[in-house]
């Protein structure tokens, strides 16, 4: 198995329907995400109010994770960690690169 550092961009949407994140709104550092009206994914503020370390990725550890924003609006989770590509083929995830 390939052990070198890969990143792998990954939709949040994904992760959240196949239950592989935490719930984004515990890495939120906005004052009002308690009460705020948009669901954290789709804030347009999303990552500037993120903290990154309190997202937390099912049976992955030592990774580093960034947070984009898609012209989509898509919230994009970009993933740097050893046999990331071993991780999303059994968790059934697309295999995508991002670019450079």
């Amino acid at each position: 198995m390939d052990k070198s550092l890969h990143t792998r961009v990954l939709n949040f949407k994904h992760l959240c329907e196949k239950d592989l994140i935490n719930d984004i709104k515990e890495a939120a550092t906005c004052e009002v995400h308690s009460v705020c009206r948009f669901v954290c994914h789709r804030c347009p503020s999303v990552p500037k109010y993120m903290d990154v370390e309190k997202i937390k990725l099912k049976d992955l550890s030592s990774y580093t994770l960034q947070l984009k924003k898609a012209k989509s609006g898509e919230l994009l989770i970009l993933v740097t960690v050893p046999g990331i590509d071993h991780w999303l083929m059994i968790n059934d995830l697309p295999l995508a690169i991002p670019k450079t």
